[in-house]
């Protein structure tokens, strides 16, 4: 009974060390007030295509996206999975919106993304989520 008792204690003690230090600290300081939460640090967010949208050959369809920081001109691409299909513009000023005739021999897929790179830092973009092109 007695070497039962230890055994719980231990096991809340460990508990307790475990539980009360897996604290992400950051800062100068140590103690857990400075606990910094992670900021979403890409350049662009694509919100037009929609994941799972579908897009008809022949219309002229709104690539829309947000910036965070100070992009001046952007490079749009398109991408069949993982594959780079064509560039839709460069050296675009970066007002978030580009308007794209889709061209109407353009094969049909359910596997499109576009891509928006910042034109002077190509290491910031980001990638759509997948959406179609069919009639």
């Amino acid at each position: 009974m007695k070497l039962e008792k230890i055994y719980i204690q231990l096991f809340f003690l460990l508990s307790t060390i475990l539980l009360g230090g897996c604290r992400l600290l950051t800062g100068v300081n140590t103690e857990p007030e400075t606990v910094v939460e992670p900021v979403y640090i890409n350049a662009f967010i694509i919100t037009s295509p929609e994941k799972s949208s579908f897009w008809k050959p022949g219309k002229v369809m709104e690539i829309k996206w947000i910036t965070s920081g100070s992009v001046e001109k952007v490079d749009i691409q398109l991408y069949r999975k993982s594959a780079f299909k064509i560039e839709l513009k460069n050296n675009l000023k970066n007002n978030g919106l580009y308007r794209w005739e889709i061209p109407n021999d353009i094969d049909h897929s359910l596997h499109y993304m576009i891509k928006i790179i910042n034109h002077n830092n190509p290491d910031e973009y980001e990638l759509s989520d997948r959406f179609a092109i069919s009639d």
